[in-house]
């Protein structure tokens, strides 16, 4: 509870603040006008170092061009196998039989073991008309290849040493600068070719040629050993 002695000192302070304005107003001093004034806050800086942006720029490539491989292939031919010759025995005698393709071989192989002079290329083998045709190809030292056609006949032929085989030439096309010699070494190539296969075929190197035959289709040579 307030009592009149803790009142008192209240009214001693405002009489004092009654009577400084009283004064103050007798003497017209104006007093200042607070006017509050904002001071503009300072703008955040960025304290933090700036990282420059890289700019990834395309490094062209060049383009490394492989040089063209080319693959070579081997020239391939293609590979025949021919049968022997069909051989029938009967009575002593042996029939050797022989297609114009197995005569063909067996004159190549002989032909490149023994190559005739002149020639580019072994005679090649026609059965035609009971009669061998061979094709030649013969190159003449002041001229190209010519192909030149030979005919022959084989016989079995009665010899006063025995009967033996006969190649008769029977026509031949134009020569054209060819000599009737260079010819008849073909001729006599296709002699000792038969003679060699008759001769392997009974195995003896002494046979007697009884018999001659000559189709479209195959050469039939019939001997015996005496």
């Amino acid at each position: 509870m307030l009592t009149r002695y803790m009142i008192r000192p209240f009214f001693y302070v405002i009489g004092g603040l009654l009577l400084l304005l009283s004064a103050c107003s007798s003497q017209n001093i104006d007093l200042p006008t607070l006017v509050p004034t904002f001071q503009p806050r300072p703008t955040a800086t960025d304290s933090s170092t700036s990282v420059p942006t890289l700019q990834l720029t395309a490094t062209d490539v060049p383009t490394v061009t492989s040089a063209p491989t080319q693959t070579i292939f081997p020239t391939l031919r293609p590979v025949i196998t021919l049968l022997p010759p069909l051989v029938v025995t009967a009575s002593g005698t042996t029939t050797i039989t022989l297609s114009a393709a197995q005569l063909d071989d067996a004159l190549a192989r002989r032909f490149t073991t023994n190559p005739l002079p002149d020639y580019t290329a072994p005679p090649h083998v026609i059965f035609a008309s009971g009669q061998i045709q061979l094709d030649l190809s013969i190159a003449p030292r002041t001229a190209t290849p010519q192909p030149i056609t030979l005919t022959l006949a084989l016989t079995a032929l009665n010899t006063t040493e025995g009967s033996v085989l006969e190649v008769r030439a029977t026509g031949v096309s134009a020569l054209n600068g060819i000599t009737t010699q260079q010819v008849k070494k073909s001729q006599a190539l296709l002699k000792a070719t038969l003679e060699d296969i008759a001769q392997r075929t009974v195995g003896s190197s002494t046979i007697t040629f009884s018999y001659v035959s000559i189709t479209d289709d195959a050469l039939s040579l019939t001997v015996f050993i005496p």
